[in-house]
Parts: C-alpha cells; sequence; structure tokens
C-alpha cells in the first residue's frame, strides 16, 4: 500500500494503517527529534504521529506527495513540542 492509500485508510480510522506508518515513519521521526534536541522524543515521535492521524483527510487536499506531507506535518509537530 503506498503512503497515500494509508492516509486515506487512516482517514477512515483504520488502525493497521496507523501502524504500518509508524513503522515506516518512526525511525525518521527519531531522528528528527534527536536532531532537534527534544527534551522527550518518544513522546514528541507518538504526539507527530497522532497528530498525522488526526488531520489524515486533510492530505487529500493538497498537491503535495504523501511522504513530505507527513513528515513536514511531523516536523512541524515535534519542533512545536521541542519548546
Amino acid at each position: 500500500m503506498s503512503d497515500a492509500e494509508l492516509l486515506c485508510a487512516l482517514a477512515q480510522s483504520n488502525e493497521a494503517a496507523l501502524r504500518e506508518l509508524h513503522c515506516r515513519y518512526a525511525p525518521r521521526l527519531y531522528t528528527l527529534a534527536f536532531q532537534i534536541q527534544h527534551p522527550q522524543p518518544e513522546r514528541g515521535v507518538q504526539d507527530a504521529c497522532l497528530l498525522v492521524a488526526r488531520h489524515a483527510d486533510c492530505h487529500a487536499r493538497t498537491a503535495l506527495e504523501a511522504r513530505l506531507w507527513i513528515l513536514a506535518l511531523a516536523h512541524q509537530s515535534l519542533r512545536a513540542t521541542a519548546q
């Protein structure tokens, strides 16, 4: 399943889609959390994943590739919660 398809499934509350996206993106998000010196990297990554899940339906209204949309939203979340 592509990232875009997973986001569509996630927008319909598919928990398996959330688990798959977490498996795909958690390593990158942990790296990012450590790079920005997030005080609680595990919590920050979890919050970022939940934010992506809550807003998964918004991806369909953008022209961004799903991977870029996920990473941009997660990055914004990590930076906001790092302060």
